[in-house]
């Protein structure tokens, strides 16, 4: 037996700043799952027929900040 999952996608978004004022700092906020997207992801078919079906859903809206300094020239 096979279970096919529908598509899907995820909207991901980001802006950043990079060398902020000649530091070597970078900074970058980003949001994932923007429209928050639910859908099953890593399925799993087992036992005897007609099986057990199991699947992890997509993750749930993420926003944050990335902050990254750099040694040395760049």
């Amino acid at each position: 037996h096979f279970y096919i999952f529908p598509s899907h996608s995820q909207t991901i978004a980001s802006i950043g700043i990079e060398d902020i004022q000649d530091t070597g700092l970078d900074a970058q906020l980003f949001v994932q799952n923007l429209t928050k997207e639910l859908y099953q992801t890593n399925a799993l078919l087992s036992g005897q027929s007609p099986g057990i079906l199991s699947a992890t859903f997509s993750p749930p809206r993420m926003f944050g900040v990335r902050l990254r300094y750099n040694f040395g020239p760049r």
